[in-house]
């Protein structure tokens, strides 16, 4: 079942990427769902995607039940970074991906090799929030990055200091051939850019947007190119549970006109929401 609000934006026709949102139950998924029906029914190539793993294997079963075996073999679904890797081992068999409890792992070691004056827990939110999301690589790079949000400055001598510990860290993951996930999207992006590589698809469609960082967002629209119908986002920034706040205009992304909010609920009825809003009182912060 389809509203006529969603149907319109399912199977609607749009000259540039569009944008969903709307808060849990409004109906987002069932909507990206539609639109991979619709864009494989009329013959294109399209790739469904999101963060986690568990959500991917619901998309492949409910798009069993949706579509046609032709339409279905139109579609392929998997993670962000599972499109990345494989991607990036046409040209590099041997890279593998790291997690975040490997990579933390890594860091670790190092600063206790260099007997750094900055704890490993310091270092890796400085890895998160600055070095792998800039997709910084080298020193002039780090010296002049953007720490804001970070809580505390550092002077040119103290990013000096920062910057032995994550010159040694890449060294040894690239010697390994090992990225993390943010770096396997930023070498497939740039095997895109340079045209090693091509995008097998025509279109993408992204559910749970709120949960992808820079590097992930970029590689999707590279992947989407810049045809017609070619990128719908849908997301609620409500429901964020990994990344930041995002502004797709900063990645190139340009949605105005084509942003569209969904507005009713298929999952909270009123009277449960009416109940709820009696539990919280007043002081409530959305």
């Amino acid at each position: 079942f389809l509203h006529p609000d969603q149907r319109k934006l399912a199977y609607g026709s749009f000259k540039g990427p569009v944008k969903i949102t709307g808060g849990a139950g409004t109906g987002k998924t069932v909507v990206g769902l539609h639109r991979c029906k619709h864009l494989a029914a009329n013959g294109k190539r399209v790739f469904l995607t999101t963060f986690g793993a568990s959500l991917t294997a619901y998309l492949e079963g409910a798009l069993k039940d949706l579509c046609t075996s032709e339409e279905c073999s139109q579609i392929q679904v998997s993670t962000v970074h599972g499109q990345a890797l494989e991607l990036c081992r046409r040209h590099y068999p041997k890279i593998r991906s790291a997690d975040s409890t490997e990579v933390k792992r890594r860091l670790q070691q190092v600063v206790i090799e260099l007997g750094s004056g900055y704890d490993s827990d310091f270092l890796w939110q400085e890895w998160e929030k600055v070095i792998s999301p800039q997709a910084i690589s080298n020193w002039d790079a780090y010296r002049g990055a953007r720490r804001v949000g970070r809580g505390r400055g550092l002077t040119v001598k103290e990013r000096k200091e920062v910057w032995r510990v994550f010159e040694r860290f890449l060294e040894g993951m690239q010697a390994q051939q090992t990225y993390d996930f943010s770096g396997l999207c930023r070498l497939a992006l740039e095997l895109l850019s340079d045209g090693r590589a091509r995008s097998p698809f025509d279109a993408v469609v992204v559910d749970e947007l709120q949960d992808l960082k820079p590097n992930e967002i970029k590689l999707l629209a590279a992947l989407a190119g810049t045809g017609a119908d070619s990128l719908m986002l849908l997301g609620d920034g409500g429901q964020r549970i990994y990344g930041g706040v995002l502004r797709l205009s900063q990645y190139g992304i340009e949605t105005r006109g084509r942003s569209h909010i969904l507005r009713i609920n298929y999952r909270t009825s009123e009277q449960i929401r009416s109940c709820a809003d009696r539990l919280l009182g007043e002081d409530v912060d959305n």
